[in-house]
């Protein structure tokens, strides 16, 4: 009973922390972006005085390069920020649900056990047994 009850503020600062780390690193990541586009923009001006050269086709390309990976690094960023937002929301939910579980049915042990027996059934086994079998037709 007392399991559901637990709350580990390390481990819950852990995760804010690092999705803290997460929102930062993407915040940064957008004003690159922002840059280097403000720097296209002038090198798309430089082109119409100066026209295009060698150099200015290099330096275009690299300055694309390097949106297109930043592009990336922003996509992956938003999506782990959005997965990790919403298994945060989901299994804090699932633990205000616990604790209310936990206790209405204070006074009731063997319901608490039977809903605690009925939940483990639906976790994943932590140990598999190898065992030998055939098919019988």
């Amino acid at each position: 009973m007392s399991d559901h009850m637990d709350y580990d503020p390390e481990e819950a600062e852990a995760v804010e922390q690092a999705r803290s780390e997460a929102i930062t690193t993407l915040d940064m990541a957008n004003q690159v972006f922002a840059r280097i586009q403000r720097w296209l923009d002038e090198w798309e001006s430089e082109k119409d005085i100066s026209g295009i050269d060698a150099e200015w086709l290099g330096t275009a390309t690299r300055l694309v390069a390097q949106a297109n990976t930043n592009i990336k690094l922003i996509g992956t960023l938003k999506k782990e920020i959005g997965v990790d937002s919403q298994i945060l929301l989901a299994q804090q939910n699932v633990n205000a649900v616990m604790g209310i579980l936990v206790d209405v049915l204070r006074n009731e042990p063997r319901l608490l056990g039977q809903v605690e027996m009925r939940l483990s059934a639906l976790k994943a086994p932590t140990t598999v047994i190898d065992a030998e079998w055939e098919d019988i037709e």
